[in-house]
């Protein structure tokens, strides 16, 4: 029998106050030394402090890094693809490089929420893995916008490499790839915080709130994240900065994110408390690949259903928005 199928879950709250605890029952007598094992640190990471019901405001609060990050996956959805084919890539490499983003959520956001779990620092635990996505998410994002600038800047001016501007061209394509995968990477820790977070510091009692209030965030930052995409950016900086559309709204995004997370990060002090009582943190890779090999047939079928759905769909989903500009270029031609 598989150890959390013996895992028996109450929850006792205070209705009047809106604290609320946890308590977890075991029947541990026909457990072996691994399973042993498994079981304290699953309890060692089960909240035990009380929390206290915060204002719907601190809510929202809690709640608006997920509203740039959805600013971001907006951003992404609408001109990933566009620019990654202004670059001369071709469109089987532009899919090739967008399967990235699932198989980054499917191997690295559990490595990184098992990582959190263990974390030890003086703000906290998900505060310091959300603010070092977003930092990253940013600067790779704007490092993307400007690939073309700064790799022609490192090697040779435009129409000016002689007979290597064709060598040039394919490693900024290359380069353009590589931070596509390394965003992929990067937005797992932000995305990984900005959900625990809202997690962690609510009570029972006040999840369904959150999750509300998030999903209102989402919905706002995906629409703004779209109605951004819209605007024409160089025509309305006269293209007096030669800026493209994916460096303004990269550039935008900077300024969403850092201030949906800030405010995030200053709505509360955080635990600095780890999830763990030895302090050591999971090791996530073999707790994984464990999990993995121990899932019932059924559950193993759905899993690799949804990786492949989403694998298939990631291209389909991001290839919209080209097909729509090409319909529009064929409109304008025609007219």
């Amino acid at each position: 029998m598989n150890l959390f199928s013996r895992l028996i879950n109450s929850w006792t709250g205070n209705k009047s106050t809106g604290e609320s605890y946890y308590h977890f029952e075991l029947a541990t007598s026909d457990l072996d030394d691994d399973e042993h094992a498994e079981y304290n640190r699953s309890a060692a990471s089960l909240p035990t402090a009380t929390k206290t019901r915060l204002p719907t405001s601190r809510v929202i609060m809690l709640s608006l890094a997920l509203g740039g990050l959805q600013f971001f996956w907006s951003t992404i959805m609408a001109n990933l693809v566009p620019f990654l084919r202004s670059l001369g890539l071709s469109k089987p490499v532009v899919a090739a490089s967008m399967i990235s983003q699932p198989l980054s959520g499917t191997l690295v956001g559990p490595w990184v929420g098992a990582f959190s779990d263990g974390l030890q620092t003086k703000w906290g635990r998900r505060r310091p893995v959300m603010v070092l996505g977003a930092v990253s998410t940013t600067a790779l994002l704007i490092l993307l916008a400007w690939v073309d600038e700064w790799v022609h800047l490192l090697t040779c001016q435009p129409n000016q490499c002689g007979e290597y501007e064709q060598s040039v061209q394919h490693f900024v394509q290359g380069v353009a790839v590589t931070l596509v995968v390394g965003l992929s990477i990067a937005v797992q820790p932000f995305q990984s915080g900005a959900r625990s977070i809202i997690i962690d510091n609510l009570p029972a009692g006040q999840q369904n709130e959150a999750n509300v209030s998030s999903s209102r965030i989402i919905c706002i930052g995906g629409i703004a994240g779209f109605l951004a995409g819209t605007i024409d950016i160089p025509s309305v900086f006269n293209n007096s900065y030669q800026i493209t559309q994916l460096q303004g709204l990269a550039v935008l995004n900077a300024v969403v994110i850092t201030s949906s997370v800030g405010a995030t990060c200053l709505v509360f002090k955080e635990s600095s408390q780890s999830c763990f009582r030895d302090g050591r943190g999971p090791r996530p890779l073999a707790n994984i690949w464990r999990s993995v090999h121990g899932l019932p047939d059924v559950i193993r079928k759905v899993c690799m259903v949804q990786f492949f759905a989403w694998s298939a769909w990631y291209s389909l989903l991001y290839y919209t928005t080209t097909f729509i500009a090409e319909l529009g270029k064929t409109t304008k031609r025609q007219t």
